[in-house]
């Protein structure tokens, strides 16, 4: 397809990033680990209050808070997740595991940029440098799920599990947004 003129680049570059829910698990692949084992199955809990935002996880390493995801279209089953993180210590931290019990498989995924052209890349150890906070966003890093086995209501939570090497985890709990 030609693209004509800079409106409808523009156009078609905001449908790309909306189709984030699209994102392929046959990415590129950067690093050297992957989360592929399925989980028990609970319901997703409804949040106490709609309003409320997601929980934040906090260690002496690592301050993870604003989790959250858009519901997901009638019949898809994949989608993302965006949140921030900190990190508070003296040295990097090494994000080598996230899991759930909605999903089949968990990824670190990177938007980039290459000559013009929008990539999704799978990052399989993902560091985060001391003192850096990092936004998960749209057209950037994000949490891709793969084989969500619920369906996802508006003001509902479920848990997410961060494994960060040294044996530091965390568990959040992920809003669901509407979509839009």
């Amino acid at each position: 397809m030609k693209i004509k003129s800079y409106a409808q680049f523009n156009i078609l570059l905001a449908f790309a990033l909306s189709l984030l829910v699209g994102c392929s698990p046959k990415g590129d692949v950067e690093g050297a680990n992957s989360a592929d084992n399925a989980q028990s199955i609970p319901a997703a809990s409804k949040a106490k209050d709609s309003q409320q935002a997601t929980t934040m996880s906090q260690s002496k390493h690592v301050v993870i808070s604003g989790a959250f995801i858009k519901q997901l279209p009638p019949g898809k089953t994949m989608a993302a997740v965006y949140l921030s993180m900190k990190n508070n210590s003296d040295k990097t931290q090494t994000l080598n595991y996230v899991h759930s019990p909605i999903a089949e498989n968990i990824e670190v995924h990177r938007v980039i940029y290459n000559q013009g052209m929008m990539k999704m890349r799978h990052v399989k150890h993902f560091h985060i440098n001391p003192g850096q906070n990092l936004v998960f966003e749209p057209g950037g890093y994000h949490l891709m799920i793969f084989g969500i086995s619920e369906s996802l209501e508006v003001g509902s939570t479920f848990p997410l599990t961060l494994e960060f090497e040294g044996n530091e985890t965390h568990t959040i709990d992920v809003l669901v947004k509407p979509h839009g």
